[in-house]
């Protein structure tokens, strides 16, 4: 009964048909993938030049190079430019993003493009083997749902899909005794969660003696799956790995089938460029930056989005038979864990987030949040105005309940105004940084 509900709860409205031709295009030659993707494009970039500011003031042409890279600082200063105020509707949704690897950014998306990207994560949990209805488990980060209403909708799609939820922020000793209980006794088909989560979870199991028989598949998202992350995690569950690659943008972009040889990525939402230092395509094999244009995103399309990440195209093909094109590695992307006292994690997105939502991201230039000691923490904030921080003081009591609250003690927090965070030795701008060894 469970799956049949989740089947008409998931492929409700025009779903259906959007699942029907994803699943055309993955079992296409690349002649017909390239057609179709190349349709699509023409059509976003055609609209693009006529209604939308931003880019008909600065596409010197019809082809995808002729328009200019867009980076998350360029949202932030030209947003208004990129929105098509005519095309918001009670459907479209503004999120944000976590900042974690960058500058945060506000953005809309449209029905359609997260209708698309909820068939492409269907897609990618199949081919991990999970059907829809069948019992799973996710390692997320949790957020509270804003209103009561929200909060019973979103319990009760829970419950259809028959997904349970598992912070994966609070990383401390007794959640993660807890976790491993749960698992044992429900035995997902799938275990979805953050890499650097699992590796986590994983070594804690490890180090503590217990035993993991668990018989399910485990998928991997958020952050780059290494080798020695994928041994870690193997060494303990035993049992298939899948690694997938999205972003909140632009929601599910790339994951591997069970051949395990690269992560196909979907030519149905996005066109995926991977470009060197001087804007140009890199080859399969060279390592470059993942530059993303979404194609179903009307009300705010994201053109040449860069992404901040860095990723290698693959020099093969897969064997498995699907025409997709085909990533060798992400290269470039990592989510930075704080440490407990009593030896569990805690995810540093969630400091990150919290500070852009309580002081709020329009203010904040770049921030790093440095933690000194177990309960000691320096948040240095690059802030457009500094003189109109006039709620100071109540923002940085809240956060430091927020604060205490993951950390399980009390913390003592040092907010510093700065002109500049420097980049580190390696030329990277680190958000989050922890002292202890």
């Amino acid at each position: 009964m469970r799956q049949g509900l989740a089947r008409r709860a998931v492929l409700r409205g025009k779903r259906k048909a959007y699942m029907e031709e994803l699943r055309s295009l993955e079992r296409a030659n690349k002649e017909e993938i390239s057609a179709w993707q190349q349709t699509q494009l023409d059509r976003v970039l055609s609209d693009a030049r006529k209604n939308i500011p931003y880019y008909r003031d600065r596409a010197t042409g019809n082809s995808l190079s002729d328009f200019p890279i867009l980076t998350r600082n360029t949202i932030k200063n030209h947003r208004d430019e990129l929105i098509v105020p005519s095309r918001i509707n009670k459907k479209t949704i503004t999120d944000t993003t976590s900042g974690t690897t960058n500058v945060p950014v506000s953005f809309l998306l449209d029905r359609e493009h997260r209708d698309r990207g909820a068939m492409q994560k269907m897609l990618f949990n199949e081919w991990a083997g999970l059907n829809l209805g069948e019992p799973m488990i996710k390692f997320w980060g949790i957020f509270p749902a804003k209103t009561w209403s929200l909060r019973v909708k979103t319990d009760l799609s829970h419950w259809i899909r028959n997904m349970t939820l598992m912070d994966a922020v609070y990383l401390r000793a007794d959640k993660l005794e807890t976790y491993a209980e749960t698992i044992l006794k429900t035995q997902p088909k799938l275990m979805l969660g953050y890499s650097t989560t699992l590796f986590e979870f994983a070594n804690y199991l490890k180090q503590n003696g217990i035993k993991m028989d668990y018989h399910g598949i485990i998928m991997s998202s958020a952050s780059t799956l290494s080798p020695e992350k994928y041994e870690a995690i193997h060494s303990v569950f035993q049992c298939p790995i899948f690694d997938r690659y999205g972003s909140r943008e632009m929601i599910d972009m790339a994951c591997d089938c069970d051949h395990h040889e690269g992560l196909h990525v979907s030519p149905y939402m996005h066109v995926v460029e991977i470009l060197n230092e001087d804007g140009e395509p890199c080859p399969p094999g060279q390592m470059g930056r993942v530059v993303v244009t979404q194609l179903f995103n009307p009300v705010m399309p994201l053109i040449r989005y860069d992404l901040g990440d860095y990723a290698t195209w693959a020099e093969e093909e897969c064997s498995c038979g699907i025409n997709w094109p085909m990533l060798k590695q992400i290269d470039g992307r990592a989510l930075g864990l704080f440490k407990h006292r009593d030896g569990g994690r805690v995810a540093s997105y969630y400091f990150i987030y919290h500070v852009n939502r309580i002081i709020g991201q329009e203010r904040i230039r770049r921030q790093q949040v440095i933690q000194e000691d177990y309960n000691r923490f320096t948040i240095r904030l690059d802030m457009t105005d500094p003189q109109r921080w006039k709620d100071r003081e109540a923002n940085c009591l809240e956060l430091k309940a927020l604060i205490d609250e993951m950390i399980g003690e009390e913390a003592v927090i040092e907010f510093e105004l700065v002109d500049e965070i420097p980049l580190s030795t390696s030329g990277k701008y680190m958000q989050c940084i922890t002292k202890i060894p």
